[in-house]
């Protein structure tokens, strides 16, 4: 009955961060489905990727350090991260050139905090969910540390993933001010230097 009680637990908070992370990506994801670019790479999607790679590493060896134990975990989730983070970022590559975004520190934001905030988000908020529903009816000493911990992170992972929906906004904005721009140079009128040009050329000026 409890396995089936955090089972329910873990698939609503899944279905939660799923919602919550198609609310804070929604005008981004819509950008690139009516956005006719093609894809492109700049030179700071590939520091953002040597980033993200680092990270990752970090966070690995980190956890092995505090454990005491390899074993060869490490290679092997050295390995796993790094094929995870290029696909991840590859994706993220594609929508963001869909979507017209050229600005570099948009795109930046986009592939280290954004779109890597709300995809662990969808995988670590169920499992926490589950840890503070569940922590209370454990021993006082685990119940004391992981209780405030869970919850903690839960929290602060929540507000992340919200905070992040501003970014995107800006985001947006910024695009809507760049096609409004784009729409008035190409409705613009004639220059003068063309306009005389144009007189020069008429027989009537002589």
């Amino acid at each position: 009955m409890e396995l089936l009680f955090g089972i329910s637990i873990w698939v609503t908070g899944l279905f939660v961060m799923l919602l919550l992370s198609s609310w804070v990506l929604g005008p981004l994801e819509q950008r690139a489905k009516r956005g006719q670019y093609r894809m492109q790479f700049s030179l700071g999607d590939w520091i953002c990727l040597i980033l993200m790679i680092q990270l990752w590493a970090a966070i690995v060896h980190s956890f092995i350090a505090i454990v005491g134990r390899d074993g060869g975990g490490a290679l092997i989730m050295d390995v796993y991260g790094w094929a995870l983070t290029v696909i991840l970022w590859l994706g993220v590559v594609q929508r963001l050139s869909a979507a017209g975004i050229r600005k570099a520190w948009h795109r930046a934001g986009a592939l280290v905090v954004v779109y890597p905030l709300n995809v662990l988000g969808a995988i670590i908020a169920p499992s926490l969910l589950v840890a503070v529903v569940f922590s209370p009816l454990g021993a006082p000493e685990i119940r004391a540390i992981l209780f405030p911990a869970c919850a903690a992170c839960l929290a602060l992972i929540l507000g992340a993933v919200v905070a992040s929906a501003y970014f995107v906004k800006k985001i947006v904005a910024a695009l809507d001010v760049e096609l409004v721009d784009q729409e008035v140079v190409d409705l613009s009128p004639i220059s003068g230097e063309d306009s005389q040009c144009d007189e020069t050329a008429d027989p009537e000026y002589g």
